[in-house]
């Protein structure tokens, strides 16, 4: 959306179209970093078919079963599924769950992925960027590990000073 506003600002020149290029934000790398995974997209798509498989999408008398016959084809969908009908298992656990099973199978890159949505989610956890700062220092990506964790030292310190 914001492209699309940005590219209406530049067509209507309410902005000077040359400075284009500075004004035009990687949007890829944005989005990469927001420390959303598939396991959200799974919860947020099972979600959206619970939701549709009751009133009013369907007769009030009719009963609700999308999440009863939902059979998961991914260890993302079996974990967002137990996520919504598990009442003492939220997302939080459910990215942490994924990441040690992602670490279990040595793909380092999508349990910092999930380490890094945990992050995103509760920012005052330093367990988090540690977790994930040890999966990029496994994967040598030191440069992307010494950032996680001086970030992890500004909320350390944000968190004190409050």
């Amino acid at each position: 959306m914001s492209i699309a506003f940005l590219n209406t600002i530049i067509k209507n020149k309410l902005i000077d179209n040359q400075n284009r290029t500075l004004a035009e934000p990687d949007f890829q790398n944005f989005i990469n970093s927001w420390g959303i995974t598939q396991l959200d997209k799974d919860f947020a798509d099972l979600t959206i078919k619970s939701l549709k498989g009751g009133w009013p999408f369907k007769q009030k008398e009719q009963p609700n079963r999308v999440l009863q016959n939902f059979e998961p084809k991914t260890v993302s969908e079996q974990i967002a599924l137990k996520v919504l009908i598990t009442p003492d298992f939220g997302i939080e656990q459910g990215h942490l769950e994924l990441a040690k099973y992602y670490e279990k199978k040595n793909d380092y890159i999508k349990a910092y992925q999930e380490y890094n949505a945990l992050i995103h989610t509760i920012p005052h956890e330093i367990e988090f960027y540690e977790k994930a700062a040890t999966m990029l220092l496994t994967i040598k990506d030191y440069n992307s590990a010494e950032k996680i964790l001086q970030q992890s030292l500004r909320s350390v310190s944000y968190t004190h000073l409050r």
